[in-house]
């Protein structure tokens, strides 16, 4: 019993400094999160991903209980916990703010950006090869094959994204303009005229 009564005060100091780390993480992932997509260049449209909750359930629950108890410690004067509830309100707010960025689809001039914390993974409009439309009701849905340049992946990848109706004609026209017209020239290039040739 003595064992684990002195083996308290060290589990405390090391959940202390996991969850002082935490705060610090999740603090330093969303101003990154924030910064890389303020210098995305050329945007040309942006939405938020409609198979994605606009909120993360468990960032919700975890800020949501983090603020409750701590309003009622607040209201009875127990300032003990206040610590852990502050952290936990914090690491909640900064989980929804990153997830929040990072849940939003980017289509800028150089192409469409698959993972924002990851600008290698950029699909350029060069590596799309097709594309496929389907409109359902409340919104379109745009798949795009295109070659990937990492070696250890497959050679042509799929990209689905799903697009709110009011944006498809806006997204429509950057589609016209980065993809049908070289696709038209590539199928009425004259035989006789063939950089092949």
């Amino acid at each position: 019993m003595d064992y684990i009564s002195s083996l308290i005060p060290i589990i405390l100091m090391i959940y202390k400094v996991i969850l002082g780390l935490s705060v610090v993480l999740s603090t330093l992932l969303s101003i990154y999160t924030g910064i890389i997509t303020r210098r995305l260049r050329n945007r040309m449209l942006v939405w938020s991903d409609t198979r994605h909750l606009r909120v993360p359930v468990f960032a919700l629950i975890l800020t949501a209980l983090a603020f409750l108890t701590g309003s009622y410690h607040l209201y009875t004067e127990n300032y003990r916990y206040l610590y852990y509830e502050l952290a936990y309100l914090w690491i909640g707010i900064n989980w929804g703010v990153t997830y929040r960025w990072m849940s939003k689809r980017y289509i800028t001039d150089h192409g469409i950006v698959k993972n924002v914390l990851v600008p290698s993974q950029t699909i350029s409009w060069t590596q799309i090869i097709d594309y496929v439309e389907r409109t359902f009701p409340q919104h379109s849905e745009y798949t795009f094959l295109y070659q990937s340049r990492q070696p250890e992946e497959l050679n042509v990848q799929r990209l689905t994204l799903e697009v709110p109706q009011k944006l498809d004609a806006k997204l429509k026209n950057i589609i016209l303009y980065k993809l049908d017209r070289p696709f038209e020239m590539a199928t009425q290039w004259p035989a006789s005229k063939s950089p092949l040739r």
